[in-house]
């Protein structure tokens, strides 16, 4: 059977017309099943819980919880209403109560829940408190030295983002490797490992990180921590 001209392409326009249609029904059929089959919640080890305000070294201050939560929702085309749900299934703590203290209506509002965490929780921090806070941190009991150390780097990094002025986070940033090296060798719970990291600080020069690697190799040396625990002596590396 033969074609003439117009016919094949009045076909073509046909089938393009039709094609678009068939398009966006398979977009909107995409989309409903990424909402219906491709979100199950977040994964407890991609996301803690949030229970307030920082109470021990590592917990998260409520701006950077938020920004974890908004990472680990990315890509799911969730609405503000499923966010919302989402964000207090995640909450804990006096930071859940205080979101239960909403209404209904005002729970399913994401910016509401996360304003209203904000006035208990969101205290911002200042370049003086966090000071205050670094200089007089020291080691707890059961934390390790590791531990300890990222606590610092953590506190130092909130104060140079504190800071109000480029020139004071720059000046900041100068002071940075000494502050650590003097705060990290000053609150060891022990005095032996304070002795330690006070020699290894004057055998390593340049950054922080440095005498933070000096340190972890020491002190996983299980000679090293036996001799520290029987307090001989110092631990030779």
């Amino acid at each position: 059977m033969s074609h003439t001209p117009g016919s094949c392409q009045g076909e073509e326009e046909e089938g393009r017309g039709a094609g678009a249609p068939r398009q966006m029904d398979m977009d909107v059929m995409a989309q409903f099943f990424r909402r219906a089959m491709g979100f199950h919640g977040i994964p407890p080890n991609r996301l803690p819980k949030f229970s307030g305000a920082p109470q021990r070294p590592g917990d998260p201050t409520l701006s950077e919880w938020l920004e974890d939560f908004k990472e680990a929702v990315r890509g799911f085309n969730l609405s503000d209403r499923e966010r919302a749900k989402t964000l207090i299934e995640h909450l804990t703590g006096p930071a859940r109560e205080e979101v239960l203290c909403l209404s209904e209506r005002e729970r399913q509002n994401i910016q509401t829940v996360i304003d209203a965490l904000h006035l208990c929780f969101g205290a911002e921090d200042t370049p003086q408190s966090l000071g205050t806070m670094f200089h007089n941190a020291f080691q707890r009991e059961g934390e390790s030295l590791a531990d300890f150390s990222r606590h610092l780097m953590r506190l130092y990094s909130r104060m140079e983002a504190a800071a109000p002025t480029q020139e004071d986070a720059d000046a900041l940033r100068q002071l940075k490797d000494r502050a650590l090296r003097d705060q990290f060798s000053r609150g060891a719970r022990e005095t032996w490992v304070r002795r330690e990291l006070r020699r290894i600080d004057l055998a390593t020069e340049g950054e922080f990180d440095q005498m933070r690697r000096e340190a972890m190799v020491l002190f996983n040396d299980p000679a090293c921590l036996q001799k520290g625990k029987s307090k001989r002596g110092f631990c030779k590396p």
